[in-house]
């Protein structure tokens, strides 16, 4: 790619044989790849080096295990070694959805001078079963472009019944988002170390929630290109003995894989808001909704039936947001006050 604009980031942990299938899945010739190894196992990362060379991907170990400190390092490496001002982290599970998307990325970063003014840019993301069955490449359609613990919904902008998002009121241009779906994402170097500070206390789980929050409470808005599509696939994790689902596997496999898991109470003390989506009504995070199991009934209700009954149900999310922030006004009060089944909040000019 000529004038390349932008570096991809990977980050890896003893999952090596995941790195040669993700290259595997799409072209990325003339992009710069950088993977930061994450304290892997010594033979591990042998083996980690040895891909890495095949494949032409830059190798260098992490500073730190924490997903904020792992951008701080790859935005100054790219923008030392490469004079590059943007990375584009990706999940091992995540790629481009068509040839040339890649390419009109890199197309925006060179022509667009508002893009800079941004936060965290996400995208169009087919998160999934659900999502990836959908995927018609002559199609303009929306999928999982947001996460939304502030707003009405299921804490997503996507094509589920229980969200709250309504896409036939959305434009297919550029739109502000409370935080995006960051199984694919990118960021500027100049408006990372300008606005945000680095959280250690964020392993991997809600770190880019939390640089999402903090560009917003400093009136910064992250934003969605939905003309722009990643696929997520995470059953592509089975045969690597990988949880599909990170968060939900046990404690100390997940420990194992990705740190720390007290990102709830971290959240909570940072924020001053418990990030939970479990309907108040259905009994929140008491017993009796432990798990969000009645959350989940209903969510099985509304499929069978075609009809929503809860996306205008308030969450714990927002409930504990009201009480702690009655007189506050940001951009994330902007947030908790829409409702995403008018359409977004604002559209964003890039």
């Amino acid at each position: 790619m000529m004038n390349n604009k932008f570096g991809i980031l990977i980050a890896t942990k003893n999952t090596y044989s995941m790195v040669e299938e993700w290259r595997g899945m799409h072209d990325y010739s003339g992009i710069p790849i950088l993977n930061i190894d994450l304290q892997s196992e010594r033979e591990l990362r042998l083996i980690g080096q040895k891909i890495c060379k095949k494949y032409k991907i830059e190798f260098i170990d992490c500073n730190s295990t924490t997903m904020q400190d792992n951008l701080d390092q790859a935005l100054q490496y790219f923008y030392d070694k490469h004079g590059i001002e943007w990375i584009l982290y990706m999940h091992h599970d995540a790629y481009p959805m068509l040839d040339d998307t890649l390419s009109k990325l890199n197309d925006i970063l060179l022509n667009s001078e508002k893009i800079k003014n941004t936060g965290v840019v996400g995208f169009n993301i087919y998160h999934d079963q659900f999502d990836l069955k959908q995927f018609n490449p002559g199609e303009r359609q929306l999928m999982t472009t947001a996460r939304a613990p502030l707003e009405l919904g299921n804490g997503y902008y996507n094509g589920r019944i229980e969200s709250r998002v309504d896409y036939k009121k959305f434009e297919f241009k550029p739109f502000v988002v409370e935080s995006v779906m960051w199984s694919t994402a990118l960021i500027n170097y100049h408006q990372f170390n300008k606005y945000i500070n680095i959280d250690d206390n964020f392993n991997f789980f809600h770190s880019w929630d939390d640089i999402a929050f903090q560009f917003l409470s400093q009136n910064i808005y992250n934003i969605v290109i939905p003309y722009l599509s990643f696929g997520h696939d995470q059953s592509l994790k089975i045969k690597h003995k990988i949880p599909v689902s990170s968060p939900n596997s046990s404690i100390r496999l997940v420990k194992k894989l990705y740190g720390r898991f007290d990102h709830l109470s971290v959240w909570k003390t940072k924020w001053k808001f418990e990030y939970s989506l479990s309907k108040c009504l259905f009994g929140g995070d008491s017993f009796v909704n432990k798990g969000g199991r009645v959350n989940k009934v209903i969510v099985i209700l509304s499929k069978l039936m075609h009809y929503d009954f809860s996306s205008n149900l308030n969450t714990v999310a927002r409930r504990s947001y009201a009480k702690q922030h009655k007189n506050s006004k940001s951009l994330l009060d902007d947030f908790y006050n829409h409702d995403p089944k008018n359409g977004p909040l604002k559209y964003f000019d890039i």
